[in-house]
């Protein structure tokens, strides 16, 4: 059985925690400040509209915070490149 504290264990190393919202779960760094692991603009994790914490094995959480990670430096690239126009 998962739990918050088995996840965030695993995940920790990247910045981030896993946290618990109301009928979905968000990725947040674990230093807001550190500007190296910056918060998300689409944080919920759902699932057919709520999801439970068990719903996802750790494999999937862990890649749901990958996929959260590319998605974040694909924009920055983007925005980069624009400013840089």
């Amino acid at each position: 059985m998962l739990t918050l504290k088995k996840i965030n264990k695993v995940i920790a190393p990247r910045g981030y925690e896993l946290a618990r919202g109301k009928g979905y779960f968000y990725f947040t760094p674990l230093d807001p400040h550190n500007h190296s692991t910056p918060s998300f603009f689409e944080e919920g994790v759902y699932h057919n509209g709520r999801i439970l914490l068990n719903d996802l094995t750790l494999d999937q959480w862990v890649e749901e915070l990958g996929i959260k990670i590319e998605t974040l430096e694909e924009g920055k690239k983007w925005a980069q490149r624009i400013i840089d126009v």
